[in-house]
């Protein structure tokens, strides 16, 4: 299992390191609100939503879930970015970490693939995001996006989380 952490860990410095070191992309060759590409390279948005996390044995669990998501778009369909999220209530995720690289195929879909991990008060987990969402761009930089994601969890349980982000371009 080290070498997983470790493979994980080289994972989320590359991440990184593309992250600051890209050269940021121009508005114009983004696209425009028209075609529902971010109009800026910077795209900062809270979240907020409903989790189920589903445990081996057990009842599923569910609890309110809140995050901060940030995404750098080095190209028209492509981005990195950083999501911070809680998950509370009867659920015993704290805080979920992701790096998720992101894919915009058009007309203001995206699709997130990303490598984390989950803290808990028992246990800190490797966890790996799959999400999809839809960008409404509500003026001046603004966005509404519902959102859907799966966490895989190395344990071998799974927690869905669906819900709005409120979001600014920049």
């Amino acid at each position: 299992m080290s070498s997983l952490k470790i493979l994980i860990g080289t994972v989320l410095v590359i991440l990184f390191w593309l992250a600051v070191s890209a050269t940021p992309v121009a508005a114009d060759e983004l696209g425009t609100a028209e075609d529902h590409a971010a109009p800026h390279p910077h795209h900062l948005a809270l979240f907020a939503g409903l989790g189920v996390e589903s445990k081996t044995g057990h009842e599923d669990e569910e609890g309110f879930a809140i995050g901060l998501e940030y995404e750098f778009r080095w190209s028209h369909r492509w981005g990195v970015g950083a999501v911070v999220e809680g998950l509370g209530q009867e659920t015993v995720r704290n805080v979920l970490v992701v790096v998720p690289i992101s894919f915009h195929p058009g007309g203001g879909w995206r699709l997130i693939v990303g490598p984390g991990m989950e803290f808990t008060p028992k246990k800190d987990k490797l966890a790996l995001r799959l999400g999809a969402g839809y960008n409404f761009h509500i003026g001046s930089g603004w966005s509404l996006s519902p959102e859907v994601f799966l966490d895989l969890i190395e344990t071998g349980e799974n927690t869905w989380v669906a819900g709005l982000a409120l979001g600014y371009g920049f």
